[in-house]
């Protein structure tokens, strides 16, 4: 049995089509790049736990579209799949209108991501362009959501002129205070405690972890959150 899927390049990060099968009791994930050529990784080693785990598809979208908006970002993560840039021009807005311009006519919503979104000078722009892009195509309107450490989301008004321009949710990527220190653990907390107080809905808070020494400190904090996001992720 074959599925496909979305995946990206190792090489370039590029988003590609892949497919998941089954190899004796094992799952695997194959995928061609067109510049790069075709890689193959095991995704389980055995295939009936995945099968077994009941997820509620009451918490997931069935498709989504992500599109890097900037290589700008405001932390150094040594983890991260996009070494940022910030001496880099951000794209300008019309080629990312006219990329999602190219998307079906779903309805899917978009995610924002980059390095990291909210470094672009004109981000409040380009969420009002695209929140009001289905009155230009006749498409199906898209909800927005953005993929962000949290930094600058500690700052009340910018936050607010977020969802004034469009943006719908949030998907916050957090560390061990260790990671990056405590002043930025905070201002993500506080961030975060922003989203909560302005009824902001929280997609999903992704936990990087450097070490299994990590994990207990990190539970405890996910369980302070309570239900405040849809979904909590930890990953190595």
């Amino acid at each position: 049995m074959k599925t496909s899927t979305l995946s990206l390049c190792p090489q370039c990060y590029k988003h590609i089509h892949a497919t998941k099968f089954k190899r004796q009791r094992t799952l695997w994930m194959g995928k061609t790049c067109p510049e790069h050529g075709y890689y193959e990784s095991m995704m389980e080693k055995e295939w009936l736990f995945l099968a077994s785990l009941n997820n509620d598809s009451r918490y997931y979208e069935s498709n989504g579209y992500v599109i890097d908006i900037t290589d700008r970002c405001n932390l150094q993560c040594p983890h991260c799949y996009q070494l940022p840039d910030n001496k880099k021009t951000d794209k300008p807005i019309e080629e990312i209108l006219n990329k999602i311009k190219s998307y079906p006519d779903d309805g899917i919503w978009i995610t924002l991501a980059g390095a990291e979104p909210t470094m672009r000078r004109d981000i409040f722009q380009l969420l009002s362009l695209l929140k009001n892009l289905h009155f230009e195509t006749g498409h199906k309107p898209r909800k927005i959501n953005i993929l962000t450490n949290g930094v600058m989301l500690d700052n009340e008004n910018f936050l607010l002129k977020l969802v004034e321009a469009g943006a719908d949710s949030v998907t916050i990527g957090l560390n061990h205070p260790d990671y990056q220190g405590k002043h930025i653990h905070n201002r993500q907390l506080k961030g975060i405690e922003n989203c909560v107080r302005l009824g902001i809905s929280i997609k999903n808070i992704n936990y990087t972890i450097e070490n299994l020494a990590q994990i207990p400190f990190i539970l405890q904090e996910i369980q302070s959150f309570k239900d405040i996001a849809r979904e909590y992720r930890i990953r190595g």
